[in-house]
C-alpha cells in the first residue's frame, strides 16, 4: 500500500468474492478514496487492493480513477470486479470493471438524467468547513448523490439505484430514486424506473426518496432495494425507511419499515445551523429468503440519531415475509407496532428496546385504561427483543398494547377485526 504520510484516506469499502464459479474465489478487496495534500502525489483518488491469503499480504495499490464519493465493490460469478463512485469532476455515476482481477479496469458510464447539478445547497451550513448539499429547510440533513448497486450471482446482472434532484411535479423540485440494470457489465443500461411510484396513497414523485442501498439474495434472487422517502406524509416533511422489491419490476407496493420521523432534528451535539446526520451509509443483506437492513433515525432530546435494524424471515412459500423492526441503540424506551395489525387469529408479535435492565410488565388494555389481558411480567437485560403473544377471545374494536418499565412506559394500538 501507498505509505506516503500526507495521505488521507476515506469512504472505504470492501468485499470478499463468495463465488465457487469465480477463478479468484475467496479473495478480499478493499477500496477507498484517497486525499493528498497535492493532486499530483501518488494515490491521489480512488485506489483498490487485493488479498488472496486471509488479508496476512496484499497486493500492489492500483490507481482506479478520480471519483470522490461512496464507492462501492463487489464481484459477480465470473471473477470480473466492479467500482461505482460519483466523478468529482462533472458529477456523473461512473462503472469500472475488471477481467483481470481487479488489475486493470475499464471505465463505463452509468446513464442518468441531469448530473445531479441543481442539488440543494444549504448556505447557513457550519458542519465541517465547506457547504453541504441538504433537503428539507435551510438546516437540514445532507445529502449526496451516491449510487448503490449489486449484482445477480444466478445471471450476473447488475442492479443499480441512483438518486437525482429534479422538477417532478408542478413546478416542485423532489429528490427522486431510479432503478436500471444492466447485462453487459455495464456497457449498456436498460430504461430507469422510479422508485416508490406504485404507493397508492402517494404514488407522484414530488415526495423525496433519497440515501438509498441494494441487497440480492445470493440464494433466491430477490432484489431489494430500501431507502427513505417522505411519501406517507401529504406535506413532504417527515420522512420513513422503506424497502421495495427491485426483482418485481417495482409492482410492489413499498413496504414502511418503521413510522414517520422528522429528518429536520438537529443534533443538539453540534449546535444550532448544522447539518443533522440521518445516516448516509445505510446497509442491508440477504441469503436464503432472510433479509436486514440498518439505518439512522433522529429522535428529539437525543445526541444522534438512534440506529434501527430490520429483520424479516422466509414464509413457507420460501420469499422474504414482512419481518419487524428492533432499535439497535438507543437511550429511551421504544415499543414497536404491533405486527400484525389488525391482529389475525389471536397471535401477533411486537418489538421492544430497554436501555436498561429492569422488570418489564406487558399488557392489553381497553379504550378506558382497564386491565384486559396480563402478556408478560418478568425481568429482562438491557437490549432489543421480539416476542410474540396470543391474545384471549376479544370483541372488535381498538385496544392498547401497554409496557411498563423502570425507563417508562409505550404503548401501541392493537386492532381486532
Amino acid at each position: 500500500m501507498n505509505k506516503n504520510i500526507s495521505g488521507s484516506p476515506d469512504k472505504e469499502h470492501m468485499t470478499v468474492d463468495c463465488s465457487h464459479s469465480s477463478p479468484h474465489y475467496g479473495r478480499v478487496y478493499v477500496v477507498w478514496f484517497e486525499y493528498y495534500a497535492s493532486p499530483d502525489e501518488p494515490g491521489e483518488g480512488l485506489n483498490i487492493i487485493w488479498s488472496d491469503d486471509g488479508c496476512k499480504t496484499w497486493s500492489k495499490q492500483v490507481p482506479i480513477g478520480n471519483g470522490d464519493g461512496f464507492q462501492e465493490v463487489k464481484t459477480n460469478a465470473k471473477g470480473d470486479v466492479f467500482v461505482t463512485f460519483t466523478n468529482s469532476n462533472d458529477l456523473g455515476q461512473e462503472i469500472f470493471a475488471s477481467t483481470d482481477g481487479g488489475k486493470t479496469f475499464v471505465k463505463n458510464q452509468i446513464p442518468v438524467t441531469n448530473q445531479f447539478s441543481n442539488y440543494p445547497i444549504n448556505p447557513d451550513s457550519t458542519f465541517d468547513t465547506y457547504l453541504y448539499p441538504v433537503l428539507k429547510g435551510d438546516t437540514s440533513f445532507r445529502s449526496f448523490t451516491y449510487i448503490t448497486y449489486d449484482i445477480d450471482l444466478s445471471n450476473n446482472r447488475i442492479h443499480v439505484v441512483y438518486p437525482n434532484y429534479e422538477m417532478t411535479y408542478a413546478g416542485v423540485n423532489a429528490s427522486v430514486l431510479y432503478h436500471t440494470t444492466s447485462d453487459d457489465n455495464g456497457k449498456s443500461w436498460s430504461a430507469p424506473k422510479m422508485l416508490g411510484v406504485s404507493n397508492p396513497v402517494h404514488s407522484g414523485p414530488q415526495f423525496d426518496r433519497f440515501h438509498p442501498w441494494v441487497s440480492i439474495d445470493k440464494k433466491t434472487g430477490e432484489a431489494w432495494a430500501m431507502y427513505y422517502s417522505s411519501e406517507n406524509d401529504p406535506n413532504n416533511s417527515l420522512a420513513a425507511a422503506y424497502r421495495v422489491k427491485l426483482s418485481d419490476n417495482l409492482q410492489d407496493y413499498p413496504e414502511m419499515l418503521h413510522p414517520n420521523f422528522d429528518p429536520q432534528i438537529v443534533e443538539t451535539e453540534w449546535g444550532p445551523n448544522t447539518s443533522p446526520f440521518i445516516g448516509d451509509y445505510n446497509g442491508s443483506d440477504a441469503f436464503d429468503s432472510v433479509y436486514i437492513a440498518t439505518w439512522t433515525e433522529n429522535r428529539p432530546d437525543n445526541l444522534d440519531g438512534e440506529i434501527f435494524a430490520y429483520v424479516s424471515f422466509p414464509k413457507s412459500d420460501g420469499i422474504s415475509s414482512v419481518g419487524n423492526t428492533i432499535v439497535v441503540h438507543g437511550n429511551k424506551l421504544w415499543l414497536s407496532p404491533v405486527y400484525p395489525n389488525p391482529v389475525s387469529g389471536n397471535i401477533f408479535s411486537v418489538s421492544y428496546y430497554l436501555p436498561h435492565s429492569s422488570q418489564i410488565k406487558i399488557e392489553v388494555v381497553d379504550a378506558a385504561g382497564k386491565s384486559m389481558q396480563l402478556l408478560s411480567d418478568k425481568f429482562v437485560e438491557a437490549g432489543s427483543f421480539t416476542e410474540t403473544f396470543t391474545l384471549k377471545n376479544f370483541a372488535a374494536g381498538t385496544y392498547f398494547l401497554c409496557i411498563t418499565t423502570a425507563d417508562g412506559q409505550g404503548e401501541q394500538k392493537i386492532s381486532i377485526k
